[in-house]
């Protein structure tokens, strides 16, 4: 059991949530769920997304392995081993099938990557920046809550993909303190990032991060009114 659970799927499957207005996309959002979770997980996000951006569709795809703590979960990459080389080799092997999955549903939605949004929570946090900093011209702008960056990759490309990083100051899963790192690190990659502590929060989304998150993606799609 422990063999089948961390040999990946290579293809992704879960939720798809359409356009408000029964329309072909104009935006894709692909929603990358916490460690232990299920792209459902993250419908609530999407549905409150949907409102801000009526046009768009949101894919949220179930992470490709069974997660080692439940059955009943999936993950992104492994945890057996947190040292900074494993966490980044496991992640740049899961980044291949979500590069994928993401290219290929662009190319059905006849779009590019200039209307495409990584949002990510926790482990999926993680993961969308690591795309970011890895893959080009695959997205336009990150939305990452609660995750920290695993570290600065060797592949690093030279796009300069716009973050917001937002978490709760009472994290006690990923402390509040690694979103201060990153913010630092990216800040001195000259990344366009910006960074929301936010006060009486755990590990986990509020309506005010979900509200800055939404604004930013606004503004790098240029869709401010």
């Amino acid at each position: 059991m422990e063999e089948e659970m961390l040999r990946p799927h290579k293809q992704l499957t879960g939720p798809i949530q359409r356009t408000k207005m029964d329309t072909p996309p104009e935006q894709l959002f692909f929603l990358l769920h916490g460690w232990g979770a299920d792209g459902a997980n993250l419908l609530d996000i999407a549905l409150s997304l949907s409102h801000d951006f009526p046009h768009a569709e949101f894919h949220l795809p179930n992470a490709p392995l069974t997660c080692e703590a439940s059955e009943n979960g999936y993950q992104w990459f492994s945890l057996s081993d947190e040292s900074t080389s494993a966490l980044l080799q496991a992640a740049e092997s899961t980044a291949s099938i979500v590069e994928n999955y993401i290219r290929e549903k662009t190319k059905q939605a006849q779009l590019d990557h200039t209307k495409v949004v990584l949002l990510g929570f926790s482990q999926g946090a993680m993961l969308a920046k690591h795309l970011a900093l890895t893959r080009p011209n695959l997205c336009n702008v990150v939305a990452a809550y609660s995750g920290k960056l695993i570290d600065v990759p060797e592949n690093m490309i030279a796009d300069r993909v716009p973050m917001i990083l937002i978490h709760g100051d009472e994290d006690i899963i990923i402390p509040v303190e690694a979103m201060v790192e990153s913010y630092n690190i990216l800040k001195e990659l000259e990344f366009p990032v910006d960074a929301y502590r936010m006060v009486d929060l755990g590990h986990g989304i509020n309506q005010a991060g979900l509200e800055l998150g939404h604004q930013f993606i606004k503004k790098h799609l240029g869709l401010e009114s």
